[in-house]
C-alpha cells in the first residue's frame, strides 16, 4: 500500500485477491533490484503481469496447475543467474515459456470448456473480478472483494423452471466460466429459472455490472448462450493475461 507507483500499487492488489504466496520468492527479488535501482518500475510491472497471466492460463489449463512451488523456485534461479540484466521481466518470461504456460491457442480452449469453478474456483472468482473491474474501470459502481460472490447462472441444482429438455448439455458447461458471474444476491437467486433470475427483483438486468450486460437481452439460456457469452470473456481475457508469446 505504500508504492507510491499506481501501476505497482494495482498489481501487488491483484496478488492479494490471488490469495496465493507461491509467488513471493519472485517478486521479493524483483523488488529488490527495484529498490536498488537496478531495473525499472516498467519492468516490475511486466514481471507481475506474466506471472498473474502464467497463473491464470495455468488454472485453466488443470493438467499443468499442480506446481507452481516447484516452477517459480526453477524460475527464481534463473533469475539469479541472469541478475545483472536490466530487463528482469524478459529473463522471468523465457523462464515460464518453457515452463508450460499455455500459448494463446491452448488459452482459448481451455477457457471456453474448463469447469474452473470445479478445478480452481478461487481462480475462477479471480478472474471474473479482474475482468469486471477491468471493463467497469470508469463506472461509479466499484465491485469489491468482499461483497460479491459467484452466481452460477445456470443452477447447480436446477429448479422446475429451467427447461429438461436440454438439461444435459446445459449440465455440462455448468462449471465453465460462460455460466459464471458475480452477484451480491447470490443467496436470493437460488435455482430460479433465467427468466425469473433476470427481470425478477434484483434480477441480473439490473446488475451494474459489465458482467451481466449480455444477459439482459437473452431470451432463454442454452449451452450455445454459454459459449457465446464465454468467446465475450475471451476476448478481454486475452487483453488481461498476454501469453508467452507477447512482450
Amino acid at each position: 500500500e505504500y508504492e507510491k507507483r499506481s501501476t505497482l500499487r494495482d498489481g501487488l492488489r491483484r496478488f492479494l485477491d490471488l490469495d496465493m504466496t507461491t509467488h513471493y520468492p519472485i517478486l521479493l527479488v524483483m523488488f529488490q533490484a527495484y529498490a536498488q535501482n537496478r531495473i525499472t518500475a516498467k519492468d516490475v510491472s511486466k514481471a507481475m503481469a506474466y506471472i498473474e497471466s502464467f497463473v491464470v492460463r495455468r488454472a485453466f489449463n488443470s493438467k499443468v496447475s499442480r506446481d507452481l512451488n516447484l516452477v517459480f523456485a526453477q524460475v527464481v534461479g534463473d533469475i539469479a543467474q541472469h541478475r545483472k540484466s536490466k530487463s528482469l521481466s524478459n529473463v522471468l518470461r523465457t523462464s515460464l515459456a518453457v515452463k508450460k504456460w499455455p500459448k494463446d491457442q491452448d488459452f482459448r480452449a481451455n477457457l471456453l470448456s474448463t469447469p474452473i469453478y470445479a478445478n480452481a474456483r478461487e481462480i475462477a472468482r479471480f478472474a471474473l473480478l479482474r475482468i469486471e473491474r477491468h471493463q467497469s474501470a470508469n463506472s461509479r459502481e466499484k465491485v469489491t472483494n468482499k461483497t460479491v460472490q459467484i452466481e452460477h447462472i445456470f443452477p447447480q441444482q436446477p429448479g422446475p423452471a429451467w427447461n429438461f429438455s436440454n438439461l444435459s448439455e446445459l449440465k455440462k458447461h455448468l462449471h465453465v466460466i460462460g455460466n459464471l458471474t458475480l452477484t451480491a444476491y447470490n443467496q436470493h437467486y437460488g435455482n430460479k429459472g433465467f427468466k425469473e433470475k433476470v427481470a425478477g427483483p434484483n434480477g441480473l438486468r439490473k446488475s451494474p455490472y459489465w458482467l451481466n450486460k449480455s444477459l439482459r437481452n437473452a431470451k432463454d439460456w442454452s449451452a450455445e448462450e454459454i459459449n457465446k457469452r464465454g468467446h465475450r470473456l475471451l476476448r478481454v481475457a486475452l487483453r488481461l493475461w498476454p501469453g508467452p508469446q507477447s512482450r
